[in-house]
């Protein structure tokens, strides 16, 4: 309902039920609830019975909303801000959010010892069948151990990943807010220096990588831990051999390495022609009268098809990586088993079967964090750290143009001044060109300028004191000159 008087307006809504994840973990004595997700249930109850509609979901926590995690960002953001010119993301995220990453990254140490004792009951149970005058009792006590293993497993394991990904997107959420804060900010100047599609590039793509790295970087640690415990149980069934099976696994780590390496690369040209398509594009629905008029449209739709084209390129190079990550997960449990056990044949072991089922267990564990764990961190850290920079530029702008500004304020009352700035842009300042600035250097730059001579020959006819200063830069003058 509005009110002409006022000039306001009252939006009629229903209140939301409060966050049932933040009421079970306000007490220990509910963690019951928080385990078996039975603060769930209210929400499963009425979607067994009707439709669900916005208004039967929960409110949302307020360890989730956008304000608490950008103000939360900020402070450190600050913080920072005040003791270095340039600013990282990456130290910024990691700062931030390293408390709540530790904590769910804690959660792993049992899940690994629950892991770990599932191919010892496994090795019990196989003893027993093989051991006429054991007691049966003791292999049903074995087989309980794994059920019960394995139940708390699943439940770590959904707790885990759930935990993960929401630290992951609280980070999104953060970056996303505080680079849109950032863009509100600008002076003119700074925004000049970037564009629409890379600002959409950026809280589309880069932000999200962040989100995606928080499930894995675990993996980093977790990963070689649980190598080196199961290398050192193998070592004590079988003793040598253990070497051969672990000889495959120390050869994929330069793989990796030259993987990641790979991945970086891909990603940086990704994301160069990702921006440059939106930017064209963007461009096209900003002019598209003008293209109509002009009858532009096949030019228009060649330039963007050329940079797709070439956007693809890196993506598709990138995939053909990841598929043979994926052929190496797939593939490494036989490998290594093949040189374990081959190995142990030609030094003229004799294995029990209780030795051959125990060490297929313990190499089974070890399959997903070595070919699947380890590699995605590696690739997602890569790409986050590329993200990072590319955020980085942006973030940055402010202080460029203030830097910028200062040293043409400081030259402002110098005719004749060169001022260098860290991008080597040499600004040329004198009365003899009126109301025009130009740059020299790296970049040529002036207002309403098209034209572009050669400056030696010409500055020297006007201004001889530049003869022994200038060597060939170029001089953009305007067009009416």
């Amino acid at each position: 309902m509005m009110n002409n008087n006022d000039c306001t307006m009252t939006i009629s809504s229903t209140q939301r039920t409060p966050c049932g994840l933040d009421r079970a973990e306000s007490s220990w004595l509910r963690w019951l609830s928080v385990a078996f997700w039975w603060w769930v249930n209210p929400i499963i109850n009425i979607g067994s019975k009707r439709q669900l509609t916005d208004n039967d979901l929960f409110d949302l926590s307020s360890k989730d909303e956008c304000n608490q995690l950008l103000k939360k960002l900020e402070t450190v953001w600050e913080t920072y801000e005040n003791k270095s010119e340039h600013i990282k993301t990456w130290k910024i995220v990691a700062k931030t959010f390293w408390k709540d990453i530790v904590r769910i990254g804690l959660v792993l140490l049992p899940y690994l010892a629950l892991k770990i004792a599932q191919p010892l009951f496994l090795k019990g149970i196989v003893h027993n069948i093989n051991d006429t005058n054991a007691s049966s009792y003791i292999g049903y006590i074995y087989a309980i151990g794994i059920g019960l293993t394995k139940t708390f497993l699943v439940l770590m394991h959904h707790q885990f990943f759930f935990r993960t990904r929401r630290i992951g997107i609280q980070i999104r959420i953060a970056l996303a807010a505080f680079i849109y804060k950032r863009l509100l900010s600008l002076p003119i100047a700074a925004i000049k220096e970037t564009t629409t599609g890379q600002m959409l590039n950026l809280i589309s793509n880069d932000v999200s990588k962040f989100e995606h790295l928080c499930e894995y970087i675990h993996q980093l640690f977790i990963g070689p831990l649980e190598a080196l415990i199961v290398f050192g149980l193998i070592w004590n069934e079988i003793g040598i051999p253990t070497l051969f099976g672990y000889t495959i696994l120390l050869l994929q780590i330069p793989l990796q390495l030259y993987f990641s390496k790979k991945f970086r690369i891909y990603r940086k040209n990704t994301m160069k022609w990702t921006d440059e398509r939106i930017k064209l594009t963007n461009e096209i629905l900003v002019g598209c009268q003008t293209i109509k008029m002009y009858r532009w449209e096949e030019a228009f739709e060649s330039i963007i098809h050329k940079t797709r084209k070439k956007e693809f390129q890196s993506i598709h190079k990138a995939n053909r990586l990841r598929a043979i990550n994926f052929s190496i997960y797939f593939s490494s449990l036989s490998l290594i088993s093949l040189a374990t056990f081959g190995g142990s044949w030609l030094m003229g072991q004799t294995l029990s079967s209780a030795n051959i089922f125990t060490i297929l267990s313990f190499f089974s564990l070890m399959r997903n964090p070595i070919a699947i764990g380890i590699p995605n961190a590696i690739e997602l850290l890569n790409e986050s750290i590329i993200s990072s920079k590319r955020i980085d530029q942006f973030i940055n702008l402010r202080k460029k143009i203030i830097s910028t500004n200062t040293l043409e304020e400081h030259c402002k009352c110098i005719p004749g001044s060169i001022v260098m700035n860290k991008e080597t842009i040499l600004i040329l300042r004198h009365p003899l060109f009126d109301h025009y600035q130009y740059k020299i250097g790296m970049y040529s730059v002036s207002e309403n300028s098209e034209k572009r001579i050669l400056m030696p020959s010409w500055l020297s006819e006007h201004y001889s004191p530049w003869k022994s200063v200038l060597s060939k830069p170029t001089l953009q003058i305007p067009s009416d000159s």
